[in-house]
């Protein structure tokens, strides 16, 4: 499912090699983000960011310790 405003669209993803299974954007943005099964690293359960989860995704990427939420916006 694909989200538009203002002619953007806000994608996300985890990197898995920086992330340190801190948790916090799981704890911030659950609607999106979860751990991997077996794993403490998170995931984004989809690349694409509604509309409505914007602004807690760029918290939750400015709040992780280890700098490993990706945000690109096109």
């Amino acid at each position: 499912m694909q989200y538009k405003k203002r002619g953007y669209m806000m994608n996300v993803v985890i990197d898995q090699e920086k992330c340190n299974g801190a948790g916090i954007c799981v704890q911030m943005v659950p609607e999106l983000f979860r751990f991997q099964e077996g794993s403490k690293k998170g995931i984004a359960t989809q690349r694409t960011v509604s509309p409505s989860l914007e602004a807690n995704v760029r918290r939750a990427a400015k709040q992780c310790p280890a700098g490993a939420i990706i945000i690109m916006e096109k």
